[in-house]
């Protein structure tokens, strides 16, 4: 079945053809991917689907804050570019925790095409490691 995990995994391997833009506007491809998920997950609601990822924005945003303490006022997204030193660390960072998240709920298939990480709870953390 496809799910929200599977058009993930094609957005890292391709964002720009998914989300626009290039590589130097990591923020606005961040932003177009938030957006594309709340449709994405509108239409899943909408439509009755069932789909693992149905409710990935709140589970994610309260994942991260319940492993780094952070304030999800601005959704996971936003949470990730606050505290992220620059974009490109942002749009790496998502991924990363994206692929913790997923392990963590044994959902996806975390890093489709990066080797999975080692076991650093702080990984991914700016504050923290």
């Amino acid at each position: 079945m496809t799910s929200v995990f599977d058009l993930l995994d094609d957005v890292r391997k391709r964002p720009s053809m998914f989300v626009g833009w290039d590589e130097w506007e990591r923020r606005r491809q961040l932003e177009a991917l938030e957006s594309m998920l709340f449709g994405y997950q509108r239409a899943v609601v909408q439509h009755g689907l069932d789909d693992p990822g149905r409710a990935l924005l709140t589970g994610f945003g309260d994942y991260l804050q319940a492993r780094f303490g952070w304030s999800m006022s601005c959704g996971p997204i936003g949470a990730i570019l606050e505290h992220s030193p620059t974009e490109q660390e942002a749009w790496t960072r998502f991924w990363v925790l994206l692929d913790d998240y997923k392990r963590d709920r044994g959902v996806g298939n975390p890093g489709v095409d990066e080797p999975a990480p080692g076991g650093n709870p702080d990984r991914g953390n700016p504050d923290r490691g």
